[in-house]
């Protein structure tokens, strides 16, 4: 059986700033405990995958005749709970107009969990939305408001999900350092 990850999701406010941290915890099976391995925090990915993880799991069990073991597969509200956190600072933000940035890579290889919690979003709130931009775009279509909003194409950008930006080679240029810079003026 395949372990899911868990998510913890914190929302911190720290001179009436606040900052949305989304925290994946691994773990594996070790001697028949569970044992963390990791915590990732800086990209939270695969909250949609796994979530289909647990999915396959029961439809195996039921394939080989083993349904009768489903009550040990652990519920997986892994994308839920990424979203949850997400749309939380998305309304502290109070501007139902502002939208939910996702940073991606300029080549995304990781478009369908990216898509699960963009889909995700929308069917846990419908009138909150998702743009997804990558470096280089925010350095040419960004810009700062007089009282420091984020503007992406004209809309005010209440939560920054960095899917990508942890890694140097996302930035090819000083533009993009630049576009980071901006981003992280906002706070």
């Amino acid at each position: 059986m395949l372990l899911q990850p868990t998510v913890r999701v914190c929302i911190m406010v720290w001179f009436q700033r606040i900052a949305l941290g989304l925290l994946r915890c691994d773990y594996m099976l070790h001697e028949h405990a569970l044992k963390q391995v990791e915590m990732n925090t800086i990209a939270s990915s695969f909250a949609g995958i796994s979530t289909a993880i647990t999915q396959l799991d029961r439809f195996v069990l039921t394939e080989i005749g083993r349904s009768d073991i489903m009550e040990h597969i652990p519920a997986n509200g892994a994308l839920a709970g990424l979203c949850n956190g997400m749309l939380d600072a998305w309304k502290m933000y109070n501007n139902k107009d502002a939208v939910i940035l996702f940073i991606i890579e300029d080549v995304t290889y990781n478009i369908c969990d990216q898509r699960f919690h963009e889909f995700e979003i929308r069917r846990l709130n419908p009138h909150a939305r998702v743009i997804r931009r990558n470096l280089t775009q925010i350095a040419e279509r960004a810009s700062l408001s007089k009282d420091k909003e984020l503007i992406v194409d004209g809309v005010v950008v209440a939560v920054i999900y960095f899917r990508s930006g942890y890694q140097t080679d996302a930035y090819h240029s000083k533009k993009e350092w630049d576009a980071r810079l901006l981003m992280e003026s906002t706070i």
